[in-house]
């Protein structure tokens, strides 16, 4: 099971796309677990998460994240964020995973 975190400013609106990843990793049988935080929780993401995506308003954050977690990550594109296409993110982060 993939462990997958969505990072942004506030961890309110990745709560959203978190639920529409949710509903396409369900579709597709992808077993994953999908959580978002706030950047203030950085060090409180699990050390055992598979990927980072980021919100694009974090992406800043990017060598930092990496560096803090040992993790991929993959900056959410403003398209995708604004869409919230769910299941469009979740195929990135599929894809960034070789999965």
């Amino acid at each position: 099971m993939r462990k997958i975190a969505l990072l942004c400013i506030a961890g309110m609106s990745t709560s959203m796309l978190e639920l529409k990843m949710v509903d396409a990793a369900k579709k597709e049988s992808y077993a994953c677990e999908i959580r978002a935080y706030p950047l203030s929780d950085l060090k409180k993401i699990p050390a055992d998460v598979d990927i980072v995506l980021l919100g694009p308003q974090v992406m800043y954050e990017r060598d930092n994240v990496e560096a803090t977690l040992g993790c991929p990550t993959y900056t959410i594109t403003m398209a995708e964020y604004g869409a919230m296409d769910g299941a469009g993110v979740l195929k990135k982060a599929r894809e960034v995973l070789h999965d």
